[in-house]
């Protein structure tokens, strides 16, 4: 015979119940062993990933990791076998990224790797025809782009923020009179002066 059980008298609303989830000292207890046990097995086992390109073997490296991550978090008890086993085989397949990089990683090396990081993020931002046609890759959003060039993704930033400025001002302004005299009588088109602006820092 099977076993129901209810919910505490004190939960009345759906919400509550991931807020009782999130502040239960138990759960957070073992929410910080798993992240332990994850950060000591990475640790064990980093150099593996360090000694690709040496020894090529990325399928055994896979292996290797699925078996010894699951037997390193499972017994915590907060994911069973497959889901524990799904971390590592999710990450690594289901993200195209990562699992090209390990290939590139295993054939080029370090070096290998970077240069060809360098080269696509290089190639998408001369791309202008890419751009035109409504290409999604996000070249500025590349892991290693903050590294590289974090005094220009600044200025970038600035500049976005100074657009974003402008275009209000614009738009308020057009919504408002549609220019103003400067002291000589002549009319100022403030709205073109605005546009050429906006033009510029774009």
């Amino acid at each position: 015979m099977e076993e129901y059980l209810d919910f505490q008298p004190t939960l009345t609303e759906r919400a509550q119940i991931k807020q009782r989830i999130e502040t239960d000292a138990g759960i957070g207890q073992q929410e910080d062993k798993l992240r332990q046990v994850t950060l000591n097995w990475w640790q064990q086992h980093q150099q593996r990933l360090i000694d690709l390109p040496k020894n090529k073997q990325l399928m055994k490296l896979r292996a290797e990791f699925l078996q010894t991550f699951e037997a390193a978090v499972r017994p915590i008890g907060l994911l069973d076998r497959f889901k524990t086993m799904g971390v590592i085989a999710s990450w690594w397949e289901d993200a195209y990224e990562v699992s090209a990089d390990l290939k590139r990683l295993a054939n080029l090396g370090f070096k290998g790797l970077i240069d060809s990081w360098v080269d696509t993020i290089r190639d998408a931002l001369e791309d202008t025809e890419s751009k035109q046609s409504g290409n999604k890759f996000d070249a500025l959003s590349h892991k290693i782009v903050p590294a590289l060039v974090p005094q220009y993704l600044q200025q970038l930033e600035d500049a976005e923020a100074e657009v974003a400025t402008l275009e209000q001002e614009k738009e308020a302004f057009e919504q408002g009179e549609e220019g103003e005299a400067s002291e000589d009588g002549e009319a100022v088109n403030f709205v073109k002066q605005l546009e050429e602006q906006l033009k510029e820092l774009k």
